[in-house]
């Protein structure tokens, strides 16, 4: 499966890529047993962030 990350005034690191594909990864083929991709945007709302997963399944 294919990740696309997106950053909405946000610098999205190495690391944090790492850990959303591992748990994205997991959590997606919970439920879909081959999805074709999944797109992740960050944004920065204020003070606070906020994370937008679409999942596009098979």
């Amino acid at each position: 499966m294919k990740i696309t990350f997106t950053g909405k005034q946000v610098d999205i690191s190495d690391r944090l890529r790492a850990h959303i594909d591992e748990n994205v990864s997991n959590a997606v083929t919970k439920y879909f047993s081959d999805p074709i991709g999944c797109n992740v945007a960050f944004s920065k709302e204020g003070e606070d962030f906020a994370a937008e997963v679409t999942v596009h399944p098979a």
